[in-house]
């Protein structure tokens, strides 16, 4: 009574198969849920069950009833039990527009004597609950891809809005290094303007490569750059944030380093 109370919260029917004979082991057809397909008797041929009763109830939307019909044939699970522990079946069935989703577990009990166990389960709310949190994660990825096009949008037109009045910067920050009248501290403070303004149009346009990234159209450069002008910039603009915030700053090169390398800057 224990064993049939576990497998009946489990499966709406346990029955038995052998050769071509079917028998029930477990299972009520007055307890069974609209749209299953309980045998009309609880022994019989095996073949007429299928053919008549589940074959009919599947769904022709889901299932070719040819392909179905052998997948479930009892030749079928025998030769799929010779090498498997279990043999599974899944069955979508149609009533009145609403589908139901059966599965059929068949296990080996005697290969002698050609007896086999068939259980069958309702997994209709599985699918169900399976099929909502897809649908809401796939909302969720909508929104999620929405506003990364939106970031994207954003930062390709911010950083499109501030590349003009950069280039407006160095453009006259060259302009001034041209005239003769610059005392030496001048010039040098607007050869580390010019740097940090290049510098900050690397970023901006590094922005403008997140997008690429992310449609995978990234392409490293491969060129000749000046490894002593590049840490120059990056000391010029972490030094002043460094001293605004009372913090001492050292840049040391230990060891041989090329005046220029080939790559990405």
């Amino acid at each position: 009574m224990l064993n049939q109370r576990v497998l009946a919260q489990q499966y709406d029917m346990v029955s038995y198969i052998v050769g071509d004979h079917y028998g029930v082991v477990i299972g009520d057809s007055a307890n069974i849920k609209r749209g299953n397909i309980f045998p009309k008797q609880r022994d019989g041929v095996y073949s007429e069950y299928i053919n008549n009763q589940v074959i009919p109830a599947a769904s022709t939307a889901v299932h070719d009833p040819e392909q179905l019909r052998r997948a479930l044939a009892a030749e079928t699970v025998v030769k799929a039990l010779e090498t498997n522990d279990t043999y599974t079946v899944d069955v979508t069935c149609e009533d009145d527009g609403e589908l139901f989703f059966k599965r059929f577990t068949y296990y080996l009990v005697d290969r002698e004597a050609k007896f086999y166990l068939v259980l069958k389960s309702d997994i209709t709310d599985v699918l169900r609950e399976e099929r909502e949190r897809n649908m809401a994660l796939a909302d969720a990825l909508q929104v999620a891809e929405q506003a990364n096009a939106a970031k994207t949008s954003f930062l390709s037109n911010m950083s499109h809005e501030i590349r003009t009045p950069m280039n407006a910067i160095i453009g006259l920050d060259s302009i001034a290094l041209q005239s003769p009248d610059l005392t030496p501290q001048t010039r040098e403070y607007l050869e580390k303007i010019g740097g940090s303004a290049r510098h900050l149009l690397g970023l901006i346009n590094d922005i403008l490569d997140m997008s690429r990234i992310e449609s995978g159209r990234l392409v490293l450069r491969k060129e000749e750059f000046s490894f002593s002008a590049m840490l120059e910039q990056i000391i010029t603009m972490v030094q002043a944030q460094c001293r605004e915030k009372g913090l001492e700053f050292e840049c040391r090169v230990l060891g041989q380093v090329a005046d220029n390398y080939i790559g990405d800057a």
